[in-house]
């Protein structure tokens, strides 16, 4: 080693360590780190790199490339599978063709269930009850009574058994709902063989209520009347001549 290499331990700097200050020979001198070395950015660096957008032109021929001719993985079909494709489209076409049968035959249904509802209400609005009747009356004369407002069709008055006398009360039934409704709006309370009778709709009529409600919300949509106790010797001319002034 040369004399220069030669270094006395008494000639080395004392260094002193705190807090990251370094002290030579009473020197202070600051520590740096490369945590607290500032740095610059990237652009303002001298070796920043550059880079220049160049124009390509993409015009030419096209060539397909080796991964062109490898195979895709796509699933051949098969003759069996065509098979299995075609009862599929079969099978598909059958239950199309059973659920529209389905509907049809559910919506036939409730077409019939509502003309059959609506069947039954009618003949309730036909039917009225009546009360209090005197005993010396009869169906013949309950019929004679009622048959201005419309054809009756029938009454019927219940007999006691025992003493063979009717109980005071009937049903009679009209051709016609229309006659029903006018019998009972003016034949309620009427006396009728020294009584007032009493005249409505039978006692399982709300049942029907619904229905009812409905075939008279469709009738306000004719221009139709129900006329009643007309004359005999009248004919359509003069009805339609006392109806023209309105």
């Amino acid at each position: 080693m040369t004399e220069a290499m030669i270094v006395d331990q008494q000639t080395i700097p004392n260094l002193e360590h705190s807090n990251g200050i370094q002290t030579t020979n009473g020197v202070e001198k600051k520590k740096y780190s490369k945590e607290n070395i500032p740095r610059l950015p990237r652009e303002l660096t001298p070796f920043a790199t550059f880079t220049i957008p160049m124009e390509l032109d993409q015009r030419g021929p096209l060539f397909k490339g080796p991964g062109a001719k490898r195979d895709t993985g796509r699933y051949k079909v098969r003759s069996a599978d065509d098979d299995n494709v075609k009862r599929a489209k079969k099978f598909a076409m059958e239950q199309s063709v059973k659920y529209v049968l389905v509907r049809q035959q559910q919506y036939q249904q409730r077409t019939q269930l509502d003309i059959l509802k609506k069947q039954q209400a009618l003949l309730l609005m036909c039917r009225i009850y009546i009360g209090s009747i005197n005993f010396e009356l009869n169906e013949a004369m309950l019929k004679t009574a009622f048959a201005p407002f419309g054809p009756v069709k029938a009454v019927s008055l219940t007999f006691d058994p025992v003493t063979n006398r009717h109980k005071g009360f009937a049903f009679l039934e009209y051709e016609i709902p229309e006659a029903a409704q006018l019998s009972i709006e003016q034949m309620n309370g009427v006396i009728l063989g020294g009584r007032n009778i009493k005249v409505g709709r039978p006692s399982n009529m709300p049942q029907a209520q619904p229905i009812i409600d409905q075939l008279t919300e469709e009738a306000k949509n004719y221009n139709r009347i129900y006329i009643a106790s007309i004359h005999q010797d009248l004919t359509e001319t003069d009805i339609q001549s006392v109806f023209e002034a309105f």
